[in-house]
């Protein structure tokens, strides 16, 4: 879990640099949520 704040500049690279591979696990899942905080 990765906390983030003002994150829609970044989230993307964050996303991508994620490994999909960890020695030790069969399988690497991205969830991402969504805290619901929208400022203008």
């Amino acid at each position: 879990m990765i906390p983030a704040y003002n994150e829609e500049n970044t989230i993307g690279d964050v996303i991508k640099a994620i490994p999909r591979k960890v020695e030790g696990f069969d399988d690497v899942k991205v969830l991402i949520i969504n805290d619901g905080m929208y400022r203008r």
